[in-house]
């Protein structure tokens, strides 16, 4: 067995339920519209697959109805191959509703095809989507087996050949024409179609359904078009009820969020920067750019910024739709390796505070401060505008906390001297050339002062000290 299929016979409905997992929700399609789909609230009131909308809704009149977009859904598969592509590449999406698996390429890894199985339902039910998955010798006979025998493989006893044998024809995904005529042949199990002529089945349905059976056989290889995934993440959600509450966006961003951990836990990386996207009703988007002072992964980490910017968020229209992009990707710090992990978590909390202050008092009211190579106590550090990781030099000298933007000549002389002189001497490469000689100097009524004397011996306050 070579070839793992994953069908997810309700995908688009999966992706609403996540934003409303406690409403009854229906998937409608036609002309004139019926139920498609519906999920299990939907289905203990009553609704069926082929209702009328009028009959859904006098079952149960709450009932959330989904329009049918083929598009939108192909879109959430890609999310999910992405999900699973570090888990089981390469993956294979196979329109609308299927990804395919070479499961013998992943033997190494997972030992066996019914390992891998395992190990993939596990993943995509956390995601909690329906899924139904078989492994077969061909991708047509695994896609087929997924569909209409779900779990087969976990059948003793059963061989995947006898199985696909007692299938009917239109288990295919051949046109219904095709599966008329073959019934009106007499040939109503697939069993019995391998064992018709095939000189004869070409000449009567021409050479399209003799090539169908030699992919579904193996006796012919298919092409597969491979998923390669986006060098970033970015996902989408459309909300099943628009709101013009901040506060009700908080749910589905936590999956979102949720979703991005996976995705950088399983690629090793970290980020510090993500762009939110709130789509209106309008047709405007309100953008969301939440900055961290230290690069995470973890969603816990991720939703307490966020939730800071939803708290000032004044929203005039009704958000429909939200989508989470993150194009910054770094490399995963290693965690703390001494006994105790302080230097870590003290860190961990300095870069915690910082965000917390971004995101309440906004990108430009908050800075760090950096040292530079110069000697010069005004032109020894730079602000910094963006987060950046700083180094302090392994040795500082005394310095105050409060250094003044102008010195200010001395009033009255100094009652005790603490320390000094420290001469600084430089600045003759940019024309600001000072020579000073400081002093830590006790002034009267107990201010701790630096104090310098310059090459004209005027002495001046640089600097209070707390």
């Amino acid at each position: 067995m070579r070839w793992l299929y994953l069908h997810f016979p309700s995908l688009l409905l999966d992706h609403y339920a996540m934003t409303a997992p406690e409403l009854p929700l229906a998937v409608s399609a036609g002309t004139p519209p019926a139920i498609l789909q519906a999920n299990a609230i939907a289905r203990n009131a009553g609704v069926q697959p082929g209702q009328a909308l009028a009959t859904a809704r006098a079952l149960r009149a709450q009932l959330h109805l989904i329009p049918d977009n083929p598009k939108r859904e192909h879109v959430y598969l890609r999310e999910v191959a992405a999900s699973i592509y570090p888990l089981a590449a390469p993956v294979f999406p196979w329109k609308p509703d299927g990804l395919l698996v070479d499961a013998r390429a992943l033997k190494r890894l997972h030992g066996s095809p019914w390992q891998l199985e395992r190990h993939l339902l596990e993943h995509i039910r956390q995601r909690a989507l329906q899924v139904q998955s078989a492994i077969g010798e061909t991708p047509r006979m695994a896609r087929i087996l997924a569909r209409w025998a779900p779990d087969c493989s976990q059948q003793p006893g059963q061989c995947a050949d006898q199985i696909l044998a007692r299938l009917p024809v239109t288990a295919t995904d051949w046109p219904e024409s095709v599966k008329e005529r073959l019934q009106r042949m007499g040939l109503k199990t697939l069993g019995q179609l391998f064992n018709y002529c095939p000189s004869e089945l070409t000449r009567r349905l021409g050479p399209e359904v003799t090539r169908e059976l030699q992919y579904l056989r193996g006796e012919r290889r298919e092409a597969l078009d491979e998923f390669l995934p986006p060098p970033f993440f970015k996902q989408h959600l459309e909300l099943l009820q628009e709101t013009a509450h901040a506060e009700a966006l908080r749910f589905p961003l936590q999956r979102l969020l949720q979703e991005l951990e996976s995705f950088l836990r399983q690629r090793q990386h970290a980020t510090d920067c993500l762009l939110i996207r709130l789509k209106k009703t309008s047709g405007e988007t309100t953008r969301l750019d939440v900055r961290l002072s230290k690069a995470e992964h973890r969603a816990e980490a991720f939703m307490p910024l966020v939730a800071l910017h939803l708290e000032q968020l004044q929203l005039d229209d009704e958000v429909k739709a939200i989508s989470l992009r993150v194009t910054r990707l770094l490399p995963l710090a290693a965690p703390a390796t001494d006994l105790f992990g302080t230097p870590q978590q003290t860190h961990e909390e300095v870069a915690a505070l910082l965000s917390r202050l971004r995101a309440r008092l906004g990108e430009k009211q908050v800075h760090q401060v950096q040292c530079r190579a110069d000697h010069r106590p005004e032109r020894a550090w730079q602000r910094l505008d963006t987060p950046a990781s700083t180094s302090m030099p392994a040795s500082f000298p005394l310095r105050p906390l409060w250094l003044l933007h102008h010195p200010q000549p001395v009033s009255t002389a100094a009652q005790r001297w603490l320390a000094g002189p420290e001469r600084i001497q430089g600045g003759w490469w940019d024309g600001d050339y000072v020579r000073r000689d400081y002093y830590i100097a006790e002034l009267p009524q107990g201010r701790r002062a630096w104090l310098y004397r310059n090459a004209e011996g005027q002495w001046f306050v640089h600097g209070w000290f707390g």
